[in-house]
């Protein structure tokens, strides 16, 4: 979103990007904003692609094998893009994808039963699925489970039961294939959110990690029934590097970065170029045993993570984004695959940002890195590389001066790209600064700029209360990261005022994900002044209040925020409530600027115009399933959507 206006129209006066405040104002915007209806059908856009999306197949927990010995299984989990579950034939590669239902989030949590078939755990909807692997039917078993609550790691243990750790209660839960009943305990681990890593040891007590905030390893013992504090269950031998060490990583790479050990050998994926080693002991120049490096193949698909498994008398390899590799143990033959992991309908656009005219870049959804799209044209590229050792997930992009800063989750890692240069890991994208070590943040909100500084508003870290801004200096690469702005509040949008220059933004009052609840009694409406590094101004809008979005700022100084079905027009320069109360249609959380100075934006599948001045709201477009949309020229609007990206234009209208 851009916060520079150009000459805007405000009653008799022309005002420059500068703005001037309200003499007085005017009686339109002391009354909800008035919705045209339109006189005819609503012109609709024009396709301009259907981009091609790889699905993310790296939160497979681990790759399961079959007990034919030969198929081997990975999933792509979604729950807006679909989950699916892939079965490899580890002979050939060839794979069979089959959906989950209700686009399942546990796919990725899926084990193989003491049946043989597989089980996948609950994931808010207080159920665990059995999947039938040769007639790939499934079973669905209601389970007394917490419906709210998310798997985060299973294990099928010896004793034919499957036990599973959740989000957002630490919650452990114990299935038995043969009764088909569940037992579960919540809040295993006080101040903790997530049970995860769960994992069997030799005598088979159950291990799992409570954290976020707090961490603490516990044990369940299935005999006694009891939970005490545990440790962490050692990486199994196979995946571990061989005894006699690395040798030093080949040119080009900078790491050995997977292992596996298999009849008697030593095998490891190097990154960030994706090529496949044995690692062998031989005798140096000097008569020394050393480790050497033997290359075994090249995948060609390079900054990726990888998972390797051993089925039968052949390596398997599966990268997070769906390349396979086969290295045959007895000819040594290499042959390399591809998941059948691609989807059309990118129905979790994070962002779409306009880059340049003829740049437009857009986030397909969690874990799937970026697209660049040539809206005139409708050529496009995903680029879906790791880019950061915190993954790919964009949340938020702004452009200036043709590059693309970019808000990354996990990490709260705000990163650098030029699309007009190639991509390069560690170089472009690059890393300006992570958050979340010095400042718990985990999850960029939204990014804006005056046409200079950047500034990115970020949730804390899970469990922690309050957020964070960060103002990039785009010209010398100074960076002031300013914490907790507000108290005990995170930072979910914002937006510059040319009247005041201060900083206005709403707060959200929970913890990320509701990780930990509030301590304020309400959100609030805040003013910051980017030059002393203050909070100048807080006011509560609506007493009680969970989220308050500031959803634009017009160039004379009138704020438009938000709360629920409820909007308010406030007058920054008096700080005046002009308006507080109910509008036609669902009010906007965001509002994008156009070259016209007037504010777009989607809702009830139309594009809306609305003409802050005269606080009328005038339905343009008929925008389908689209969400999100960017000014790629004058008049020009690119939508994405469900169904592809679209163009439309608006100008002269």
């Amino acid at each position: 979103m851009r916060c520079s206006p150009p000459l805007v129209r405000t009653g008799l006066l022309v005002l420059s990007v500068a703005g001037a405040a309200l003499s007085a104002a005017p009686n339109s915007l002391r009354r909800a904003p008035q919705m045209r209806n339109p006189s005819g059908d609503l012109p609709r856009p024009e396709l301009v692609c259907r981009p091609k999306f790889a699905l993310f197949i790296g939160w497979t927990r681990q790759i399961l094998q079959l007990n034919d010995s030969r198929t081997l299984v990975v999933s792509s989990p979604g729950e807006h893009d679909g989950a699916y579950l892939y079965f490899v034939n580890s002979d050939d590669l060839t794979t069979q994808r089959v959906s989950v239902p209700k686009n399942h989030g546990s796919a990725s949590n899926a084990v193989v039963g003491p049946d043989g078939h597989l089980y996948l755990p609950p994931h808010k909807d207080g159920c665990v699925y059995k999947h039938n692997v040769t007639t790939h039917t499934l079973t669905r078993f209601s389970v007394d489970y917490p419906r709210d609550e998310m798997t985060w790691g299973s294990v099928a243990a010896r004793n034919g039961r499957i036990y599973f750790g959740s989000y957002p209660t630490a919650s452990f839960g114990e299935f038995d294939p043969a009764t088909g009943t569940c037992e579960f305990w919540q809040h295993t681990v006080p101040d903790a959110r997530y049970a995860t890593y769960v994992s069997e040891d030799s005598e088979g007590r159950i291990h799992f990690l409570g954290c976020h905030p707090k961490q603490q390893w516990m044990q369940f013992d299935p005999v006694t029934r009891a939970f005490e504090h545990g440790k962490r269950v050692g990486t199994p031998a196979k995946m571990c590097g061989p005894p006699f060490g690395l040798p030093k990583p080949p040119e080009g790479d900078s790491t050995f970065a997977r292992h596996l050990r298999t009849h008697g050998r030593f095998f490891a994926m190097s990154f960030p170029t994706g090529r496949f080693w044995e690692i062998v002991l031989e005798k140096d120049a000097e008569g020394n045993n050393s480790p050497r490096a033997i290359l075994r193949g090249a995948t060609n698909w390079p900054v990726e993570k990888w998972k390797l498994a051993d089925p039968g008398d052949a390596v398997i390899g599966v990268s997070d984004y769906g390349c396979l590799l086969r290295f045959d143990l007895n000819t040594g033959d290499f042959k390399v695959g591809h998941l059948p992991n691609y989807t059309e309908t990118p129905s979790h656009v994070m962002y779409l940002e306009t880059v340049s005219p003829r740049c437009v870049v857009l986030s397909p959804g969690i874990n799937k890195g970026f697209v660049r799209l040539d809206p005139e044209t409708g050529n496009f590229s995903q680029v879906y590389n790791m880019f950061h050792s915190k993954g790919v997930q964009g949340q938020c992009a702004v452009a200036v001066g043709g590059k693309l800063y970019m808000g990354l989750y996990g990490g709260a890692v705000l990163m650098r790209y030029d699309p007009g240069m190639p991509y390069e890991w560690a170089t472009n994208p690059r890393e300006l600064i992570a958050l979340h070590e010095e400042h718990e943040q985990t999850r960029p909100r939204q990014a804006i700029t005056d046409g200079r500084r950047v500034i990115i508003c970020t949730d804390g870290e899970y469990g922690v209360l309050g957020g964070a801004l960060t103002v990039i200096d785009t010209e010398t690469d100074d960076i002031q990261v300013y914490k907790h702005p507000v108290k005990d509040q995170n930072m979910p949008a914002v937006a510059l005022d040319p009247v005041t220059t201060l900083l206005w933004g709403g707060t959200w009052r929970w913890g990320t994900s509701r990780s930990c609840p509030p301590t304020q009694p309400s959100s609030l409406l805040y003013a910051f002044d980017l030059t002393t590094g203050k909070t100048v101004h807080e006011e509560v809008l609506w007493s009680g209040s969970e989220n308050t979005y500031v959803s634009g700022i017009s160039a004379a100084g009138v704020l438009v925020a938000t709360d629920g079905a409820e909007v308010a027009l406030v007058d920054t320069a008096t700080r005046e409530v002009l308006y507080k109360g109910k509008m036609a249609g669902a009010p906007p959380t965001s509002l994008h600027q156009g070259s016209d100075g007037l504010f777009y934006y989607i809702r009830n599948k139309r594009l809306q115009r609305w003409d802050l001045e005269a606080n009328v709201i005038t339905p343009v477009a008929d925008a389908g399933n689209c969400g999100l949309l960017t000014e790629s020229r004058a008049g020009r609007w690119i939508l994405a959507g469900t169904e592809g990206i679209f163009k439309i234009d608006l100008a002269g209208e």
